[in-house]
């Protein structure tokens, strides 16, 4: 049977430091902007699971926002909860529009139905800048 190799854990300030990050690091900021105040909320609705498939809708808005590669943006759905610890997450400043976000959740019964167009609906003033 052959092994797999998975990081258990991602040195934040490594990965922040290194200049090939950069469009992602501000992608995260803008994720955790918005996930931070959520967190409890979205776990509680709808699991871990749940969770990780709003961070991957989050990452992918706010890349497109941002005008970021998606392939890039794949990749940061895949180590985000290496980076997103205690310490990256009470360091991230928290977006007002979060609570938008927060209202729009509880209007949700499937996670599933959380896609990019979704959040865009919820920050239409962003989308549309």
């Amino acid at each position: 049977m052959e092994k797999l190799h998975r990081p258990v854990y991602i040195n934040y300030s490594l990965w922040a430091s290194d200049p090939d990050n950069e469009g992602q690091l501000e992608v995260f900021h803008c994720v955790c902007s918005v996930i931070n105040p959520s967190i409890g909320i979205i776990c509680d609705a709808f699991g871990y699971a749940g969770y990780l498939h709003i961070v991957a809708n989050l990452i992918l808005f706010f890349a497109d926002l941002l005008n970021e590669d998606t392939e890039e943006a794949l990749d940061l759905t895949r180590i985000f909860p290496l980076l997103h610890d205690a310490g990256t997450a009470a360091a991230t400043p928290i977006n007002p529009a979060s609570e938008q976000f927060i209202e729009y959740l509880a209007e949700v019964d499937d996670f599933r139905d959380i896609t990019p167009e979704f959040i865009a609906d919820c920050f239409p003033a962003k989308a549309h800048d």
